[in-house]
């Protein structure tokens, strides 16, 4: 196979396309990553689809089990970062 420019792939004779390292790593794909395919008029979408949650029972209880999605330790520090803000407002209206 040719090499393509950047961003650009081809349909091998099996009808499979290879998305470039570069895009499959700016979205965090990995291998059974989900995607819709869309398809307008002159051109080909893909849209990401969000990881199925698979539920099981555990001492009588439903419980999700799924993989996190996102950067967790932002999300986080980000809360974090929103009960200290409100802890310290709470203590100077005291």
């Amino acid at each position: 196979m040719a090499s393509t420019p950047p961003g650009e792939t081809r349909i091998d004779r099996f009808g499979r396309v290879v998305l470039p390292r570069r895009a499959r790593r700016a979205l965090g794909l990995e291998p059974g990553a989900r995607l819709e395919v869309l398809v307008g008029e002159d051109e080909l979408r893909l849209r990401l689809l969000e990881p199925e949650a698979k539920t099981v029972l555990r001492r009588g209880v439903e419980v999700v089990v799924a993989e996190a999605g996102g950067d967790l330790t932002a999300a986080i520090d980000a809360v974090r970062a929103e009960r200290l803000a409100s802890l310290a407002g709470a203590a100077r209206r005291r």
